[in-house]
């Protein structure tokens, strides 16, 4: 989010992002009725004293100026993989997509320390 906004970033390493707050609200809140689930939205971002647009990670992806590596796992049920992809396909800029097949949200930094420091050095550069 940080980085749609300021120019001087020189590269974004996001790590199984989310897509927009109503649609991991809603992955978490499914079995709510959808009058329930619009009024606990509407309470939960109240209490938070946030605007939902201004965390939706897909818009600000769209905005990038700056590389975008994104690192997600196909088994990750906490944040979906599908919704990182839909912010790595909102990237307009140079991007690449890291899926570990196996992996969930806890385990996609296993065994990634070098593939990590190789990705900050990069954008260092």
């Amino acid at each position: 989010l940080y980085a749609a906004l300021d120019p001087r970033c020189r590269g974004v390493l996001a790590v199984a992002p989310y897509a927009d707050v109503e649609s991991i609200a809603r992955h978490h809140g499914r079995c709510m009725a959808r009058g329930k689930f619009t009024e606990a939205l509407t309470k939960a971002t109240e209490l938070a004293d946030m605007d939902p647009a201004e965390a939706d990670v897909v818009a600000a992806a769209a905005r990038l100026q700056c590389p975008l590596v994104l690192l997600h796992g196909r088994c990750d049920w906490t944040v979906p993989y599908r919704q990182g992809r839909r912010v790595f396909d909102a990237a307009p800029t140079a991007k690449h997509m890291e899926t570990a097949p196996l992996a969930d949200h806890w385990t996609v930094f296993l065994g990634r320390t070098e593939w990590f420091i190789r990705q900050f050095d990069a954008m260092g550069r």
